[in-house]
């Protein structure tokens, strides 16, 4: 019994040894091949009414930067952006949204615009919307 156990173990750790680097450099989730696209994680903002959750507004970003050198430093200010479009988003799910209608994605798109630009620069990434739904509670 204690022989099959230890040889179930060195087949597993075998297994997982051998995967491992396959899984590890697998592609990340893109939308294009294009290097000019730089795709944000899932954002996922508590709605607010009447001062209790009534559900969750959930985006999903790319932002569109064609000049190379550009994309190498935003790729370093991601978790930046990031925290200012969450708290922009956090503003709109307790101000604006509501689970009783669509989320206005102009005016989304218009604020997180002011934000990219205020971080990078006027006209250095367009922002551009990938998902966008209401989970209501």
């Amino acid at each position: 019994m204690i022989i099959l156990r230890t040889w179930l173990c060195v087949a597993f750790l075998s297994v997982v040894t051998a995967v491992a680097p396959a899984l590890a450099s697998a592609p990340a989730h893109k939308l294009t091949a294009s290097p000019d696209y730089i795709a944000m994680d899932p954002f996922m903002v508590s709605i607010v009414e009447n001062f209790k959750v009534r559900g969750f507004l959930v985006l999903e970003f790319t932002l569109h930067v064609t000049d190379r050198h550009e994309q190498e430093l935003i790729g370093g200010m991601r978790p930046r952006i990031r925290d200012q479009f969450v708290r922009t988003l956090m503003e709109y799910g307790s101000k604006v949204a509501t689970v009783k209608r669509p989320p206005d994605l102009e005016g989304i798109l218009a604020r997180l615009q002011q934000d990219a630009d205020g971080m990078l620069g006027q006209g250095t990434a367009h922002v551009l919307v990938t998902q966008a739904l209401v989970r209501p509670l």
